[in-house]
Order: C-alpha cells, then structure tokens, then sequence
C-alpha cells in the first residue's frame, strides 16, 4: 500500500482507541481496565505464536529490555493516558501524542547519539507550537481556578497525559534493543504485554481499586470493543 494510505490507516485506528478509552471509562478503575486490556492482548498473542510452532522463551537480555519495554508503553504510558480522560476530552488526549515526533528523535538523540535532521526538528517544532495554540487558553484558565482555590483538574490530565506520550516514546526507543535479541516481533511484545499487564495489576492492588466487569449488557459490549482495539 502507499505511504499516505498507510498513514490513513494508522491515524484511524491510534485515533479510535482514544475515543474508545472514554467510552469505557466510569464503572471499571482506570488501572483496572489497562490491566484487563493488555491481558487479554497478550493472550491471543501468545496463543497465535503457539500455533504456529514458535517457542514462547525469550532470553535473559531480551527477557530484561522486554521487561523495560512493557513498563514504559503498556504500564506507565496508558495508566496515565486512561486516567487523563478523566479530566480531558478524548479529542485532546490523542492530539498531545503528536508530541511523539518531537520527544523520540529528542530520546534517540539522548540515549544512542542518533543524529537528528533539520526536518525532524522542524516538525517537532511544529508540533509544539501547534499543541501550545491548541491548549494555551484552557492552561490559563486552569491556572487561575488554582488562583482562586480551585483544583485545576485540567492541568492533572494535561500534565498525565504528557507523561503518557514521554513514556510511549521511551518504549518505542527500548524497541530497538528488545530486536537486538529477539527478531519475533509478536512474541517481543506479547511479553511486553504481559509486564505490562503484571505491573498494572499491582498498582491497581496497591492503589485500593477493585477487579470488576461492567455490569450492563451495553457497557459490557463497549468494553469487549474497546479491549479488541489495536494499543
């Protein structure tokens, strides 16, 4: 397929997962649903690779930047971006992660000394300022409901949801060592998924939230649906 359907395709689908991650939210903790989503991902995907014969081991190394993989893009990074829809609108939340252009090539440059271009820099800062425009009045106007004693609930999900895009743009770094050890892209990241889902799990334990499923017909149905989206 071409690039620009290509590029269609995927800001459908990364697109609809946010508007997804509203829908469920309410009856089911956060935290909860993160854990929930990324066990049952990591099941199919560990049962598609068993069907096709592969072994399910990793090693060591690839085991540990797996490990590393999963607590940053499946643990940390949607933790924050489900519990910023609490306090932003879906909309919002998956315009911020325009900001991955900007914070990856920033990080590859940080941690592996990857030469960064001018247009990379120049998209990155379009991003920015594009983001600043988009959100510079709601930020104003949650600072001065702070002034007057207000919580500013903006700023809490502005600021989770920005943690969120840090943290994806660390596992997508991390993804350049998990394939020096392992090439089983699939296999890579049913582990991931599983960490992922392990580490969610317990900060959902130690957090006080309680493992429930929605109890309407119609909730249940929107939560399957958004458990089937692609993360």
């Amino acid at each position: 397929m071409s690039s620009p359907v290509l590029f269609i395709l995927a800001s459908l689908i990364w697109g609809s997962t946010f508007f997804g991650i509203t829908l469920q939210l309410g009856e089911v903790p956060p935290a909860v649903s993160v854990a929930y989503r990324f066990a049952l991902s990591s099941a199919v995907l560990f049962a598609w690779c068993a069907l096709r014969g592969q072994s399910l081991r990793l090693s060591l190394p690839a085991q540990r930047w797996t490990f590393l993989q999963g607590s940053s893009t499946f643990a940390l990074s949607y933790i924050c971006t489900y519990s910023s829809e609490q306090y932003l609108v879906s909309a919002l939340v998956a315009v911020l992660y325009v900001l991955m252009v900007f914070w990856t090539p920033l990080l590859g440059r940080i941690a592996f000394g990857t030469p960064v271009s001018k247009r990379t820099w120049s998209a990155g800062a379009a991003a920015l300022a594009g983001v600043s425009l988009l959100f510079h009045e709601s930020i104003w106007a949650a600072w001065q409901e702070i002034l007057r004693g207000g919580q500013g609930h903006f700023l809490l999900g502005l600021g989770l949801a920005l943690t969120g895009t840090v943290a994806s743009s660390v596992g997508n770094l991390l993804v350049v060592k998990v394939r020096e050890h392992e090439s089983n892209v699939l296999l890579t990241m049913a582990w991931a998924m599983l960490w992922g889902t392990l580490l969610v799990a317990v900060w959902a334990l130690v957090s006080g939230a309680s493992f429930r499923l929605p109890a309407s017909p119609v909730s249940g149905a929107v939560w399957f649906t958004s458990r089937c989206s692609v993360p």
